[in-house]
């Protein structure tokens, strides 16, 4: 394959991003890889905003049942993924890998990655509860006792747990289990909340009568904790029915009749099922004897004009019926309906330069949906298009492969999923800019900007000169240094700014000042000096 020139695929930097094998649109993908986090990747919650929460020794296995403690409450990680998407990923990252919106803006330090089984192998799910319920003030992560309930921590605390786990080693432990540990004693689930996954590792080298690598005695491990062996609850499928509502939010949500519609059903490790049927006259299809529980959630997509449609993921709540709406747009080319409101560079020094991760939000004042006409594959087509800054290249990270266009000529990165009414659409890309002492970064905007521009540099190596970025003065001290500027421009004008290595440690105002009187007592010693030689040369004694 022939790698453009200005294009660098991501190999050494860290993704924060992880993607499945399962192929889906981008538009679904967006949706889908909250779901994917359930499994893989989402494993951050309450734990400690400004690190690795602390490490509680932990004794070997108990060979008697362990008392259980007054808090103790079997998890539901289901319940517990709501909670952490409402609480906890602005700051620990949807992705697990610390990265949140307020770690991006630099208003909380980077904090590790969740997302490493190794970081979690010898903490116990309690000590992960009595964080979230204490805090930890030292790291900037205040205490939850008051604001959510001892269900809702404890279901937090599964969720932590059981997002660590890849779905292909539930599946081998299940296998594992069935052939090697069908007889084995089973552990009581809140026995299990005191135990690490390092315990339950080292308890089945005791159980086990056949050997297993390691590899086999963690997948194992693995499915414990997910299937309730381990304090885990998952509940068992039963057959209901759902229900998709289909409304056009251009035609004041008339319903969409007679109109096919695709259920997307995912379990807990991420299995999907695919279910088909067509809206009846009120924009409505019911979906009978559909595998639901506690691990299930649902997302119903159609095609509209081309276009492909979803809804956002509904989990299964109990009861006879479990609705998904899901609103569709009519279409729009005409660019003049978009805004950037919102700009964000996050500059980190790597060696040869500077690398910039982008963040730019659009807003869409009409009706309709945008998307232009040009077509890249089966129902896909381009939408916002950002220009790149000049000399600098393009880096493919994992999530760029699903849903970005790289254009080499014009220089540009392609959305292919439409800007919807009366949301912020997103786009992140990342781009490397080489430089030695320093660099132009001069961007180029497709569209008008209306909004705040953003500039977090970290750590603060280098520092920034603009004519339109101002300095954010901390009231503290930071790693990153900051620049701000509420900026109103007009299509085809230019963001611009301009960054530099400190070679130096800069001088202060009291510095320079005390420089200068140095070199004032200086001259004036010199001169008294000078004037005492030349009186004693020149004058003739009595």
């Amino acid at each position: 394959m022939n790698v453009p020139s200005r294009f660098i695929e991501l190999s050494n930097i860290s993704a924060t991003i992880s993607r499945r094998s399962i192929k889906f649109p981008a538009a679904l993908t967006e949706k889908l890889s909250l779901l994917a986090l359930f499994a893989v990747i989402t494993l951050t919650a309450c734990g400690g905003l400004g690190g690795e929460p602390r490490i509680v020794s932990t004794l070997p296995p108990p060979r008697t049942p362990t008392p259980v403690i007054e808090a103790a409450i079997v998890p539901n990680p289901s319940a517990g993924q709501a909670t952490f998407e409402l609480q906890c990923a602005s700051c620990h990252g949807v992705g697990g890998a610390g990265d949140g919106e307020l770690v991006i803006a630099g208003s909380v330090p980077q904090m590790v990655s969740f997302t490493s089984a190794d970081v979690l192998h010898d903490i116990t799910p309690q000590a992960w509860f009595d964080i979230i319920t204490e805090g930890r003030i030292e790291n900037l992560m205040p205490p939850w006792a008051n604001a959510l309930t001892p269900r809702e921590r404890w279901d937090v605390t599964g969720y932590i747990f059981g997002l660590r786990y890849d779905p292909a080693d539930i599946t081998l432990g299940e296998t594992l289990w069935a052939t090697h540990c069908e007889a084995c004693p089973m552990i009581a689930p809140e026995a299990a909340l005191q135990q690490s996954d390092a315990d339950l590792f080292d308890l089945l080298g005791d159980l086990l009568d056949t050997p297993l690598s390691d590899d086999e005695r963690w997948a194992i491990v693995a499915y414990m904790r997910m299937q309730g062996a381990a304090g885990v609850e998952v509940a068992a499928s039963t057959p209901e029915v759902i229900r998709g509502i289909v409304v056009n939010g251009s035609r004041d949500d008339v319903p969409v009749v007679d109109t096919p519609v695709t259920l997307f059903a995912v379990n807990s490790r991420f299995e999907v099922t695919q279910h088909e049927a067509t809206t009846d006259a009120d924009g409505q299809v019911l979906f009978d004897d559909i595998p639901t529980g506690a691990g299930y959630t649902y997302a119903v997509g159609v095609t509209h004009e081309e276009r492909l449609f979803f809804s956002d993921f509904t989990r299964a709540a109990g009861g006879e019926m479990i609705d998904v709406p899901l609103t569709i747009y009519d279409l729009t080319d005409d660019s003049s309906h978009l805004t950037i409101i919102d700009m964000l560079y996050q500059v980190t020094p790597v060696e040869g330069g500077a690398q910039i991760l982008q963040a730019m939000t659009f807003r869409n004042d009409s009706d309709r949906a945008y998307s232009t006409n040009e077509q890249v594959d089966e129902n896909v087509f381009t939408s916002v298009r950002v220009p790149l800054p000049r000399d600098s290249f393009w880096v493919q990270t994992p999530e760029s492969d699903n849903r970005y266009i790289f254009s080499e000529s014009p220089f540009m990165v392609v959305d292919t999923i439409p800007v919807l009414p009366g949301e912020m659409h997103t786009i992140q890309t990342m781009f490397f800019v080489p430089a030695v002492d320093s660099a132009l970064v001069a961007q180029p905007l497709e569209y008008d900007l209306q909004g705040e521009v953003r500039l977090v540099l970290h750590p603060a190596t280098m520092h920034v000169q603009s004519d339109q970025l101002m300095p954010v003065i901390e009231e503290a001290e930071r790693p990153t240094s900051r620049y701000s500027a509420v900026l109103d421009l007009n299509a085809g004008e230019i963001v611009r700014f301009e960054l530099r290595r400190l070679t130096m440690e800069p001088e202060s105002d009291t510095d320079n000042l005390w420089l200068l009187v140095l070199i004032s007592l200086g001259v004036g010693v010199l001169t008294f000096i000078g004037g005492v030689y030349l009186v004693n040369r020149f004058v003739v004694p009595d």
